[in-house]
Parts: C-alpha cells; sequence; structure tokens
C-alpha cells in the first residue's frame, strides 16, 4: 500500500489516506479528500435500504464499499466538509489494503497522514474544537456506531447544542441549560460504552462455570475448565463483538469468603478479583442452577458488588435444576437462566447485556461527550449560576485545548 509521508501539498489532485495505525485493529479509518472524492465516493459507496443522497456536508450513512456485485465490506461513510470524506470499515489490514486500492483505480492517489492534513485544513478554516476532537475520536472508536455517534458530535450534535447556546447566550435560561447538561451527562455513558467499549467480569462462586461461559461468549477456549472447584485462580481475558458492543471479558478467581482465609495465593486471588470488579461496567455473577443455593454464601459475594449493575446467570440449564431462589433474600430481578455448556439462550444473554448497558436502542444522533474534557465542562455548565459563566465555559468547550478520548 502506498503512503508516502514526504510528498509536496497538491491541491489539485484526489487524496486518499489510510489515518489509523497500521496493524488488526477493531475500525479503520481513510480520508478521501479531493475535487473527484464525491463522485469516487458514488462509485465504491450504496448507502443500505437503496438510499438516494447526494452526500451533503455532515452526513453520515451507513453502507456497503462493492467492487462490481461484491461487497468488500460494511462501512460508514462521512461527509465531512466539501469534497472530503471519511470510511470507516473494520480494522482487517486485507479489507483496508482493498478499499484503498479500489480507491486508486478509480484516481485517489494514497499520500501519507501528513500530506493529507496539509491540504485538509487551510490556517483560515480550522475547525472547533469538538470538531477536531472528533477527527482524533474516530481513530480510536471500536464499532462502527461509535464512529457514527463520535462523528455525528462535529456539526450537528455536542458542537452544534454548544454553538446555539453560545450564540444565544443573552437570552439563555440557565435552568434549562442545566437541565440539558444533565441530559448529555446521562446519554454520554452508553455512548461510550459503545464508542470505547466495556469491560464485563464474569463472577460467582467457584466451579458455576464461570470459564466455560468465557469460552462460549468469545468464541475460542481461552479458560481452563475442569470439574474442581477454584480450577481458576488467576485472571484470564477474552473478547466478544456483538451488535454496538465490543466487550472485554475478564474471568476471574471464583468469589468464596472461605478462601480469603486460605493459603497466600487464593488470598491474592480474591483480592485481584475484588479489584477487578471495582473497575468494570457489569458483572455476569454466574450461579450454577444444578445445584442448590445458600442464601448467606450468596448474599456475602454479592454484597461486594454494591453499586455495580449486575446480571445474575444461573448456568447448566442442560442437567436437572436444583437451584430455589424463591427463599433467598436476594433481588434477582435482572437474572437469565443458560447454559454455556452447549451455547443455550447465549443469545438471549448478550441482549440482556445490551440492555442492562443501555445500549440496545440508543439514538446515534444525541448530542453527548466523547472525552473527558468535554464531560467535565459540560458538568461545570450545568451548574453555572450566572450567564458570564456560563459563556465562558460554553467558550472552553468550542475552543479550548484539544484532547483525546
Amino acid at each position: 500500500m502506498e503512503t508516502p509521508n514526504n510528498e509536496p501539498r497538491t491541491t489539485n489532485k484526489t487524496l486518499a489516506c489510510v489515518t489509523t495505525a497500521r496493524g488488526t485493529g477493531a475500525i479503520s479509518s481513510i480520508q478521501i479528500a479531493g475535487p473527484s472524492a464525491k463522485v469516487i465516493i458514488k462509485k465504491v459507496f450504496a448507502p443500505t435500504g437503496g438510499r438516494q443522497t447526494d452526500f451533503e456536508i455532515g452526513e453520515i450513512f451507513v453502507g456497503d464499499i462493492f467492487v462490481g456485485t461484491r461487497v468488500i465490506d460494511r462501512v460508514v461513510v462521512g461527509c465531512e466538509g466539501e469534497n472530503l470524506f471519511a470510511i470507516n470499515c473494520h480494522g482487517n489490514p486485507i479489507i483496508v489494503e482493498m478499499v484503498m486500492k479500489l480507491l486508486k483505480k478509480h484516481g485517489a492517489k494514497p499520500v501519507g497522514i501528513r500530506n493529507m492534513l496539509t491540504q485538509q485544513f487551510a490556517p483560515d478554516d480550522r475547525p472547533n474544537t469538538i470538531a477536531l476532537e472528533a477527527k482524533l475520536a474516530q481513530l480510536e472508536a471500536v464499532t462502527l456506531e461509535g464512529v457514527k455517534i463520535v462523528a455525528n458530535q462535529m456539526r450537528t450534535g455536542l458542537a452544534k447544542i454548544a454553538g446555539n447556546w453560545l450564540e444565544n447566550i443573552k437570552c439563555l435560561n440557565l435552568s434549562d441549560l442545566s437541565g440539558r447538561c444533565r441530559q448529555i451527562i446521562a446519554d454520554t455513558e452508553p455512548a461510550r460504552l459503545i464508542i470505547n467499549g466495556c469491560k464485563v467480569v464474569i463472577a460467582g462462586p467457584p466451579n458455576s462455570g464461570k470459564s466455560t461461559l468465557l469460552n462460549c461468549l468469545s468464541g475460542r477456549d481461552k479458560a481452563i475448565v475442569a470439574d474442581t472447584a477454584g480450577t481458576t485462580r488467576d485472571w484470564v481475558t477474552g473478547k466478544c463483538r456483538t451488535e454496538r458492543l465490543l466487550m472485554e471479558l475478564v474471568d476471574t478467581a471464583g468469589l468464596d469468603e472461605r478462601l480469603t482465609d486460605a493459603n497466600e495465593i487464593d488470598r491474592k486471588a480474591q483480592k485481584k478479583t475484588i479489584d477487578i470488579l471495582n473497575n468494570c461496567d457489569l458483572v455476569l455473577f454466574v450461579l450454577d442452577g444444578s445445584e442448590k443455593i445458600e442464601n448467606q454464601e450468596v448474599k456475602l459475594n454479592v454484597d461486594l458488588l454494591k453499586g455495580k449493575k449486575i446480571l445474575f446467570v444461573f448456568n447448566k440449564r442442560d442437567v436437572v435444576q436444583k437451584a430455589d431462589v424463591s427463599q433467598l433474600d436476594i433481588d434477582f430481578a435482572a437474572s437469565i437462566s443458560i447454559s454455556a455448556k452447549t451455547g443455550d439462550r447465549i443469545e438471549l444473554l448478550v441482549e440482556r447485556i445490551r440492555e442492562i448497558l443501555g445500549v440496545s436502542d440508543f439514538c446515534l444522533n444525541k448530542p453527548v461527550c466523547f472525552t473527558q474534557r468535554q464531560l467535565e465542562l459540560v458538568k461545570l455548565l450545568s451548574k453555572a449560576k450566572a450567564r458570564s459563566m456560563a459563556e465562558t465555559v460554553i467558550k472552553q468547550l468550542l475552543q479550548g485545548e484539544i484532547t483525546t478520548c
């Protein structure tokens, strides 16, 4: 793939550039800019549903990159400016190279990132900070839906609403502003999970099938599985890619109150499990549905998870069920019965995970924060007691120093 970095600036040519790092990643971003960019995009890209469009600035589309009748990849294409497009495809290097070769075939010249940015931004045409942060954040997004959320913030999401606030600052109702900011803060959490991925910890008593569940979800045998309680003393990770989410799965040493007073290895394993649980987005608390469940034992473990989102997973439904939770003093409202061994109801489990994390029906067009800088400023703005303070914060939001997500 041709990506020279030291070519002279060429403004009369259409350029194509891979803006993500080399190697296999979740998402790769390709920019195409120049007088023929729109013509080339129309030749190689078809929006889903047969939608007809002239690719107006700010529009974002999901669709297919194709050669003849063959689809190369399902992608997100955004029109970021006049004759400036971003193609966000899956990160397989083979797919990236195929797309670049296709763009070259239709007249785009492959260049390096420095040459592309030199042409893309003239000194008098610098976009606002949110737009620039969005360009960087799109390169780090791990799902196509995440790319779309970030791209939407450049002109129609957070950047637009902040611009409207600043334009109407003299008549801005601070109470309404505070409410709008609180909504943006609330929407930021599910957006963060879609953009950056989430950490899901698989916890529960020993020998409940946690390692089998991780293997099932990740699609490969990552963890050692045995009938002996406490087989997993360390932690094992895997990944599960599903609609709207890239989940990092962590299989922990089984939670067991008795092991905290056991040997040094077991004590450290228990401590590490608790540390991991304190830094996750969701806990899948796995219980053996084929065995009787002791209320006190489970309650001690659940008490360690206060404040965490928990989905109780009753495993081993492929054998006779003995678990009776009717007498347990625990809220099992968020629960599901599965068989990790056979894969029974695993798809339903994944859907429950999406629901609990709030990403299933999340609108990708909502204004959200996608960097910590933005989030801190919006939180500060939600507490503004005077228009002068609000104006200062909004200007900082739009024109402050760039950070990454």
